[in-house]
């Protein structure tokens, strides 16, 4: 058998080789579901929520102690992002004198520290508290991880099914007001005065010497 019959028959057997791996990779693409976008079930969900919180008081005593004044601020400091953010106050329920007298107090204290105020009826009153709500935004990450793999996603060259999950989680973790990821901000006049103090000095020979440092105290 001559060299060259072996030579063309492996070719041959190579050619049929290779477009048999080329009718399965047809076969399988055409068994992929449709490609979807990357992020598209990677969104960070702004949902709105209610905050409450309960502010105790002795019993009888409508007087609000300075440990409940900090709890109170670090609640508010947590659930008010933005100003002019309503805080609602429990009612009082019907003649409950007390009741009405800690009401009075928690809206005093409220708007002496800049916060608007509203009555709201909550349900399950309960007599030693009275309760504050907050209605803001909160930032919900998506359903991950995800790596629910297709089993012919290898033929689709399609990214990860988790591609996209640690961006959108961390993003829901660090935002510090999420009416930012509905709407930015926006952004303020540029105040470029103060770069230009140091140019002016210099071409008006005003420049202001250093510090001696005889007089640089060591704390």
């Amino acid at each position: 058998m001559s060299k060259n019959f072996l030579t063309t028959s492996l070719l041959v057997l190579s050619a049929f080789g290779l477009s048999g791996c080329a009718e399965w990779e047809r076969h399988m693409q055409s068994r992929l579901p449709e490609p979807t976008p990357v992020y598209a079930d990677k969104q960070i969900n702004v949902a709105p929520t209610r905050s409450v919180h309960a502010v105790a008081f002795s019993t009888s005593s409508a007087m609000l102690t300075a440990d409940e004044q900090a709890y109170l601020k670090n609640f508010l400091n947590n659930a008010v992002f933005e100003t002019g953010v309503v805080v609602m106050v429990e009612k009082a329920p019907a003649r409950n004198r007390v009741a009405s007298l800690r009401q009075q107090a928690l809206t005093g204290w409220l708007k002496a520290h800049g916060y608007p105020t509203a009555p709201v009826a909550l349900p399950d009153y309960r007599d030693e508290s009275l309760r504050v709500a907050v209605d803001h935004l909160v930032a919900l990450a998506p359903k991950c991880p995800n790596w629910d793999f297709h089993k012919y996603d290898s033929f689709g060259s399609q990214p990860s099914p988790n591609f996209g999950c640690s961006d959108r989680t961390n993003l829901s973790a660090m935002v510090a007001n999420p009416r930012d990821l509905v709407a930015g901000q926006v952004a303020p006049a540029p105040v470029g005065n103060a770069v230009l103090h140091g140019e002016v000095r210099y071409r008006t020979d005003s420049i202001r010497p250093l510090s001696e440092t005889d007089n640089v105290s060591e704390n």
